[in-house]
């Protein structure tokens, strides 16, 4: 009788220990976390009325809400618990963000207006970000930032 109840206890912690190994999934919101420098914004078929600045100004009228808006920002620090924090000289603007769908969406809050883009390209040392525009928005927008040493 003894030696089935120690078994049980045995296979019992086995199977615990087992189920939390395989519950600890991979988070991809670890590999966004720390600091990053923009390299590169690529923006083709924008106009100058189409491309705001949200990063560190915001929107002027509603016809700019619906455009890209273009981060000055040239260190992006994203926090866990979900925030973003963009500086750029003395400068410096608070934003919330979260991963979306299957961990392909980044998206980017201030509150107010809510960004999302398409993730490219994760890597240790570079991120590629494309602009996800609404349907009757026809610009596209590439950001490439790259981590802070």
């Amino acid at each position: 009788m003894k030696i089935r109840i120690a078994l049980i206890i045995f296979f019992t912690s086995i199977s615990v220990i087992a189920l939390a190994l395989i519950g600890k999934k991979y988070n991809p919101e670890n590999e966004f976390v720390g600091s990053w420098e923009e390299i590169d914004w690529n923006i083709k078929g924008a106009e100058k009325s189409v491309v705001t600045n949200l990063g560190l100004v915001q929107a002027q009228s509603a016809e700019e809400e619906d455009s890209i808006r273009f981060h000055v920002a040239k260190s992006w620090k994203f926090k866990p618990g979900g925030i973003l924090i963009l500086e750029d000289k003395n400068k410096e603007r608070q934003l919330e963000w979260r991963l979306k769908g299957r961990g392909h969406i980044l998206e980017i809050s201030d509150g107010v207006v809510t960004e999302f883009y398409d993730i490219n390209l994760l890597s240790d040392e570079k991120i590629e970000l494309n602009y996800i525009a609404p349907s009757f928005v026809k610009d596209y927008a590439r950001l490439v930032i790259k981590r802070s040493s």
